[in-house]
């Protein structure tokens, strides 16, 4: 039952396709993150509840899409440009047959600086955030767990770090008062 999901998901997905929708999507209402626990390839487990407090940017992507390829040195450049104990930059692979020794080298050669879990370890991940039928698709959660933005498609490294730098800044002010 679980191989048939994970194919009819990458059907799915690959049908689809890679969305190049670039409106970034302000999420008026509040809706908190779902709470998950994924493995990564080097066999940890990473739970996004261990990150409260942390502005997280969790982006659903794959190797055999290329706008998501192209976003991986964007979030890199992130993560190197906001070292910040108070941000979390998370990668949810969904590839559904993957070698993870590939998947090691792969992290290696693009130099990614954070975290890459196993999408296809849980199925209904996709479900949780909204049943993702694009990819790259991004969401920006607040130091609170709320989801505030969702992002569909390529998005070019300003794009991100606009709203990367408003939720940072947001979470300054309050951690001022």
């Amino acid at each position: 039952m679980r191989k048939l999901t994970l194919l009819i998901i990458s059907i799915g997905l690959l049908l689809i396709g890679c969305s190049s929708d670039k409106t970034p999507g302000n999420l008026e209402g509040k809706t908190k993150a779902p709470n998950f626990s994924l493995p990564d390839f080097y066999g940890n487990t990473f739970q996004l509840g261990d990150c409260s407090g942390k502005v997280i940017v969790l982006n659903f992507w794959a190797t055999w899409c290329q706008p998501c390829l192209k976003e991986i040195p964007s979030f890199v450049k992130l993560r190197e440009k906001f070292p910040e104990k108070s941000l979390q930059i998370i990668g949810i692979n969904l590839d559904t047959k993957l070698d993870v020794g590939k998947m090691k080298n792969f992290i290696q050669r693009y130099e990614i600086n954070y975290p890459i879990l196993m999408g296809q370890a849980d199925p209904s991940i996709l479900k949780k955030y909204g049943n993702i039928r694009s990819i790259p698709t991004t969401f920006f959660i607040d130091q609170e767990g709320y989801i505030r933005y969702k992002l569909i498609g390529f998005q070019t490294y300003s794009a991100l770090e606009a709203i990367l730098t408003k939720l940072l800044d947001e979470e300054r002010e309050i951690a001022k008062r």
